[in-house]
Parts: structure tokens; sequence; C-alpha cells
């Protein structure tokens, strides 16, 4: 079961390094180096040269959502570590920078979309998208077409004919930098193939929720659910190598988002007070739950 692995993972995952997931050595290494470190409280740039260090190099998504977790010390930073891990997965990218799937656009139609125009074998977008990730120091963006067949493609932060202005700080994730990306005859540095059948927002979800419970075990505060984190965290090993297609793997999913709920539940009042905008980001842990749950729902 181990060397099984769905064709759309294309990190270059080994048995190895799956059984080395299972053993949790490199979590349990992770842990006590940042347990040695101390803790730190970082801005985005700072986090970024942090995930740079400690979670950029692994060749496990598994790995780099919980260590991602472990280094992070808000829910901003919990939110990048999954959101990563997400983004490589469904388009198959490695990068040692932060990655932004960029698919919104102007619901109000002030702001065209982007379009692809291809010229002299080269593409060529022109338009807007209104949501950019870590816009302040995203390295690539994955942008959508929104035509009758979507397509992706990659563009890196610093092409000619790209900007991106940074929205106001907002209430919900507000470390978290968000942007507009324009683009005004930006050459495309390639297109992406999309084979991988897991929807966005379920690959998303487990991403975040497992970078939430590395996040759990870094916190001395909350000793009393490190037991109980580690437990889930073994659970969701086949997972991370699942399509969500059968019954059997929604059924597991679900009962996943259960359990990383009734923890936020435990540890609510604690993190409260030890988390830096606990009470307005909270929700990061609990708004994928809904759709989750309808999956129980689908025959």
């Amino acid at each position: 079961m181990l060397g099984y692995l769905p064709a759309a993972v294309k990190y270059p995952v080994s048995e190895e390094s799956w059984k080395t997931a299972v053993q949790r050595d490199r979590v349990d290494e992770a842990l006590r180096e940042h347990r040695h470190g101390g803790k730190r409280s970082l801005d985005e740039a700072g986090y970024l040269a942090c995930w740079q260090e400690q979670v950029s190099g692994l060749d496990n998504p598994f790995e780099q959502a919980v260590i991602g977790g472990i280094w992070a010390d808000r829910l901003s930073w919990v939110f990048v570590a999954g959101y990563q891990v997400a983004v490589r997965l469904a388009f198959s990218i490695q990068s040692t920078q932060w990655l932004a799937y960029v698919a919104s656009e102007d619901r109000e139609r002030k702001l065209p979309g982007v379009v692809a125009v291809e010229e002299a074998g080269s593409l060529r977008l022109n338009g807007f998208k209104t949501w950019v990730a870590a816009a302040a120091h995203v390295g690539e963006l994955v942008v959508r077409i929104n035509s009758q067949t979507p397509r992706y493609l990659l563009v890196a932060r610093d092409r000619a004919g790209l900007r991106i202005s940074l929205k106001p700080e907002g209430r919900f994730l507000r470390e978290l930098s968000q942007g507009v990306a324009e683009f005004t005859e930006v050459t495309v540095d390639r297109e992406l193939p999309v084979e991988d059948e897991v929807p966005f927002n379920l690959r998303e979800a487990l991403a975040i929720y497992s970078a939430f419970l590395g996040y759990l075990l870094g916190q001395d505060v909350v000793t009393a659910v490190h037991e109980q984190s580690r437990k889930v965290l073994s659970a969701t090993q086949d997972l991370w190598r699942s399509d969500f297609q059968d019954k059997s793997s929604q059924r597991q999913l679900c009962e996943f988002d259960v359990d990383v709920q009734k923890l936020k539940q435990q540890v609510d009042e604690i993190l409260l007070d030890h988390t830096p905008g606990w009470e307005s980001d909270c929700r990061l842990i609990s708004m994928y739950s809904a759709g989750i749950q309808r999956l129980s729902d689908q025959p």
C-alpha cells in the first residue's frame, strides 16, 4: 500500500520518503529544532525565509504541510503552509518560491478578466485577477484562463508587464498580504498540464488541516492535545494518496474533518490568548467543514 501513489501526485515521492513520513522522523526533528530555537514572532517576510530554510527542500507533501505548520506562529502562516502544498500538488510544480493560484476575477466586470493571445509562438496575457495570496512575496503565479476549457499558465513575478497591487489590510488573515494582479502583454513561462482529479478545495483543506495539526504540535501551551494531534495526523496518510472519488475515502475525510474541529474547540480559549489574530482567523479551520461534510450526502 505504501508504494501506491495516484498519477496526479508529481512530487518525487519515493516509498522510502513515505515511510519516513509514517515514522514521523522528520516531523519529530522539526519539533526538536523548533523548541530549541524558541518562540519567534514572524512577519510575512520572516515566515517566507523560515519556510524556504525549513520546508521548501522537503520532497514529501505531508511533511511540507505539517512542518510548515510547526514553524508557523499564527494562522496566516498555517494557511500559507497548507496552500503552498495544495498548489504544488494540483499543478505538479516544484519551486523554492511561493506560488499563488490566481483564478478570481471582478464579478462586477469593471476590471476585465485575463485573456491569453498567442503571437509568434508565445502566449501573452492581458487583464486582471483580483486575488493574489502572499502578494508582497509571491514568486510565481498559476493563472487560470476562464474559457470553456480552462487553461493554466505559469508566470514569474518579475515578468515585464505584470503589476501586483496590494489591497488594504483586512480583518481575516490580516498579516497575509493580498493583492490584485494586472497583466499587460505579459509573456507566459509555460502552460501547465492538469492531471489532478482532486477538487482544489479538498486538497487545500487536507493540507491546511495538516498544517494546523503541525502548528498545535509546536505550541507548548496546548500540550494536552499533542497526543491526539499525532493520532489524527497518523490517520491522514492514506488521504494524501486519495482522489476522494470513492465513498471510503470521502468518509475518511469527513472523519478527519470532525477530529480537527474537535481539536479546534479544545484549544479555542487557550489560543485566544496566545495566538495573534486567533479570534478573527480561527474560522480558517472551520470554513471548509460544511463542504467536506456534504460529501457524506452524495449517493
